[in-house]
């Protein structure tokens, strides 16, 4: 997965958005128009170096993830209006992409909060709620940690979304960047133990600190085997990805002590009986907080800022929600 480590260069990854009250068209890209602020915003900055370092296939990757971003599906065009091939190589020098939100999605796209790839790590459990959430994870998981299977007395119960985001947020986001036709993946309290894992206590402060990330294949942009040529394309994987110890050049991170307790691009252990296992809503959101955390692009940031921070509050929420159970319908339908 390193065979393109020494490609030069960053990729600028542009992103279609909107506020939330416009309604005008999305706008076409040609080799004539410059993509700009009103439709088109710089989102993401990444040095190409690094992309082969999360996946075989670079396009796919920056697919799924500034869909993620955009809560919702879409597109990579080059500036020249021609849709990326997704299966190509990273090329030298610096380049531009931009995702152009499926016309059929408009309506459910709901951006991600940067807010979230702020740091926050969870202390000890001292409430009955936190309690009970140790407890569930530590049995769901089988009392040892889902990614080095350390045992349960060097473990910590994790939340994916921040505990001090509290039940309002969960819910918000849930419901608004959710997938699932019958809102199964629709969560209100910030203590259901599908809001975590048990983890590691090193993995629980690096998961707190957003340098650690867990991506699901099959997704709406990759298959498994776009992550491993041997495994399935619809092989369901939880992939886990240490951004830190990746990106960071110092050399405590390649000795094989840290690489055993953070073996990154292998896939964790889920449990038997996934009932009460996360939905991919959550880790999803936690993955692309970390993309955010390391490379985001501050008009991105600005933008919304701007438009749609109050949207992660229950009651500017209620008008967007409509709209998303109204496209969950509609997909439904038409199956």
């Amino acid at each position: 997965m390193d065979n393109d480590l020494k490609v030069q260069g960053k990729l600028m990854v542009w992103l279609e958005i909107f506020a939330p009250s416009a309604k005008e068209n999305s706008k076409a890209i040609h080799a004539d128009n410059e993509p700009n602020s009103s439709s088109c915003i710089r989102c993401l900055k990444i040095p190409k170096a690094h992309i082969t370092k999360f996946c075989r296939k670079p396009y796919k990757w920056i697919r799924f993830v500034t869909g993620c971003i955009a809560g919702s599906t879409g597109m990579l065009y080059w500036k020249d209006g021609e849709e990326v091939d997704y299966d190509a190589d990273l090329t030298p020098g610096d380049t531009n992409v931009c995702f152009v939100i499926d016309p059929a999605e408009r309506e459910r796209a709901f951006p991600l909060d940067p807010d979230l790839a702020n740091a926050h790590v969870t202390t000890g459990a001292t409430s009955t709620r936190r309690a009970d959430f140790r407890d569930k994870l530590r049995e769901r998981d089988g009392a040892t940690c889902v990614v080095t299977r350390m045992p349960a007395e060097l473990c910590e119960a994790s939340h994916l979304i921040s505990h001090n985001k509290g039940d309002e947020y969960i819910d918000v986001l849930t419901r608004n960047r959710g997938r699932d036709p019958d809102n199964a993946d629709h969560i209100d309290d910030i203590d259901d133990c599908r809001n975590g894992l048990y983890l590691y206590m090193s993995l629980h402060r690096q998961l707190g600190s957003r340098g650690i990330g867990f991506l699901v294949t099959p997704n709406l942009a990759m298959s498994s085997n776009d992550m491993n040529p041997e495994w399935d394309a619809d092989q369901p994987k939880c992939i886990f990805h240490d951004f830190r110890g990746t990106l960071d050049p110092s050399p405590a991170f390649a000795l094989p002590v840290y690489r055993l307790s953070h073996p990154h691009n292998q896939p964790i252990r889920v449990p038997v009986g996934r009932n009460d296992w996360p939905p991919r809503v959550l880790f999803d959101a936690v993955y692309t907080s970390v993309i955010m955390k390391y490379f985001f692009h501050k008009e991105f940031v600005e933008f919304v800022n701007a438009h749609w921070k109050d949207r992660y509050t229950q009651n500017e929420a209620i008008h967007t929600r409509s709209d998303r159970d109204k496209a969950n319908e509609d997909a439904a339908s038409k199956k």
